[in-house]
């Protein structure tokens, strides 16, 4: 499932990534579609407690191109929520587990919100801002207001050597998907 990502992908070098994909503010989301799951959920997944850095097997980050250590943050949006970023020339993936917020916070300010087919099973939506075109989310809902957030950002001018960021991340949220129901 990871291995399309790592297609087309080129090496990975040391340092900060070229992007820092951080989730929009509130002011500047809007939606297209309606974030109301259309599926249900096939069970709850907490993400209390998840450690994003540990949802994408270790043994899938070369397959990646990526060759840096995976690097913990915070998604101040949500509450802090623990987030991870996974860097790879030319593109940056972050997973975020969210359990302050539901996919619905995605249905207000000027973002395009499509709904996906389900990831692992479980209801999700695609995140777009017009502002940020290097840069798609993926948003599965897990449980009662909580979600995975997948982000992909494609460094401008690499986007010819890796999938589209948005086919990106939604393999990047199918690969966390699949590690976090193995821990669940």
């Amino acid at each position: 499932m990871s291995t399309a990502l790592a297609a087309g992908c080129g090496t990975s070098q040391g340092g900060t990534p070229a992007t820092q994909a951080t989730p929009p503010s509130t002011a500047s989301m809007t939606s297209t579609a309606a974030t109301t799951p259309s599926v249900a959920r096939p069970k709850a997944l907490s993400m209390t407690g998840v450690d994003p850095c540990r949802l994408i097997n270790p043994a899938t980050l070369p397959a990646l191109k990526i060759d840096q250590p995976p690097r913990p943050s915070q998604a101040t949006r949500f509450d802090n929520a623990p987030r991870c970023g996974f860097n790879g020339i030319p593109a940056v993936y972050y997973i975020t587990a969210i359990s302050s917020a539901g996919i619905d916070v995605w249905s207000s300010g000027p973002s395009k919100v499509t709904q996906l087919p389900p990831i692992a099973g479980f209801p999700a939506v695609q995140v777009t801002l017009a502002a940020e075109p290097e840069r798609c989310d993926v948003a599965v809902d897990v449980a009662n207001g909580q979600q995975l957030l997948a982000t992909a950002s494609v460094v401008p001018g690499f986007e010819n050597r890796v999938p589209p960021n948005c086919d990106a991340a939604q393999q990047v949220a199918q690969a966390a998907m699949s590690t976090l129901l193995q821990q669940r």
